[in-house]
C-alpha cells in the first residue's frame, strides 16, 4: 500500500511538473513564432537585402529584436528548470506553477527590454548595407548579442550536466534496489520520460545553438574585420546557417523519432520524386 502511495505521488508529481514545462514552452513557442512572422515580414516587404539607416532598420527589426533576445534568454531558463528539477525535486515540486513560470520569464523579457531601451538611447543614423536584427542594434549595443550568445552555449552545457545527473541518479537507484527486486514500473517509466524529454530539447538547443551563434558570429567578423565587398558577400550567405534555427522541431524529430523520419520521409519523395527515382536506381538492393 505504501508503495501504490509513493507511485501514485511520483506519478502526480511527473503530470505536475509537465504542466510547468509545458508553460515555459509555450511561452518559447510563441517567441518563436513572433520571430517567424517577423522574418516572413522583411522578405515580403523586400527590407533585409536592401540599404538603409541604422534607425530605419531598428523600426522594422525591434519586435524582431525583442523576440529573439527574450526566446534566448527563455532557453537557458528552460534549463535552469530541468537542473532544479533534477538537483531539488522536492523543493522543485512545492513550487506553485503559475507564479514559477511568471518568475522565470521576468529575466528573459527584463533583457529583451533592455536590449530595446540601450538600442534606442544610442540609436543613430548610420547607413547599412543590409537590413537585419543584427545590424539594426548601434555599436554601444553590440555587446548584448555577445551575452546571448555566452547564454546559448550556457544552456547547452546545462542540459548536458543535467542528462549527466539523470544518468547518476538512474545508476545510484539501481545499486540501492536490492537484488531479486526491481524498480517498480512507474519508476522505471519516469526516469525513460525524463531522459527521452532531455535528449529532446538537448539536440533542440544543439540545433539552434549552432545555428544561430555561428551565423551572428561570422556576420560579426565580417562586420568588423573583412574588407567591404567581402563582407557584402559573406553577409549575404551567412543566412543559409540560421535556417535551421526556424525549423529545429524537424531536425530533432527526424534524428530522435523513427516514426517521423518515415513520414518525413514519404513527404521528401512526394516533394523530390526524382532525387528518389536516382537514389532507388543507384541503390543496388
Amino acid at each position: 500500500m505504501r508503495e501504490g502511495s509513493t507511485e501514485g505521488s511520483a506519478q502526480l508529481a511527473e503530470n505536475w511538473q509537465r504542466n510547468r514545462k509545458g508553460y515555459i514552452v509555450a511561452v518559447i513557442a510563441s517567441l518563436h513564432l513572433i520571430c517567424l512572422l517577423n522574418e516572413l515580414y522583411l522578405e515580403a516587404a523586400q527590407i533585409r537585402f536592401h540599404a538603409a539607416t541604422r534607425s530605419e532598420c531598428f523600426r522594422q527589426t525591434c519586435l524582431y529584436i525583442f523576440a529573439m533576445v527574450a526566446q534566448s534568454v527563455m532557453f537557458f531558463m528552460m534549463a535552469v528548470d530541468y537542473l532544479l528539477a533534477v538537483a531539488m525535486p522536492l523543493k522543485h515540486l512545492l513550487l506553485s506553477s503559475v507564479p514559477y513560470v511568471f518568475y522565470m520569464c521576468i529575466p528573459s523579457f527584463l533583457l529583451a527590454s533592455f536590449t530595446i531601451a540601450t538600442s534606442v538611447f544610442f540609436m543613430n543614423d548610420d547607413p547599412l548595407d543590409f537590413c537585419t536584427p543584427i545590424q539594426a542594434l548601434p555599436q554601444n549595443a553590440e555587446w548584448l548579442t555577445s551575452v546571448v550568445n555566452v547564454l546559448n552555449i550556457g544552456v547547452l552545457i546545462v542540459h548536458l550536466s543535467v542528462i549527466a545527473l539523470l544518468g547518476t541518479s538512474r545508476r545510484n537507484r539501481k545499486a540501492l534496489t536490492p537484488r531479486g527486486q526491481q524498480e517498480s514500473a512507474d519508476t522505471r517509466s519516469i526516469t525513460s520520460e525524463d531522459m527521452k524529454m532531455m535528449k529532446s530539447f538537448t539536440m533542440l538547443v544543439t540545433v539552434f545553438v549552432c545555428s544561430w551563434c555561428f551565423s551572428t558570429i561570422i556576420t560579426h567578423i565580417a562586420l568588423k574585420y573583412l574588407p567591404s565587398g567581402l563582407s557584402l558577400a559573406v553577409q549575404t550567405y551567412t543566412v543559409i546557417l540560421a535556417l535551421p534555427t526556424y525549423c529545429q522541431c524537424y531536425f530533432v524529430s527526424y534524428i530522435l523519432s523513427p516514426r517521423h523520419r518515415s513520414a518525413y520521409r514519404k513527404q521528401q519523395r512526394i516533394l523530390f520524386p526524382c532525387l528518389f527515382r536516382t537514389s532507388e536506381r543507384n541503390d543496388p538492393t
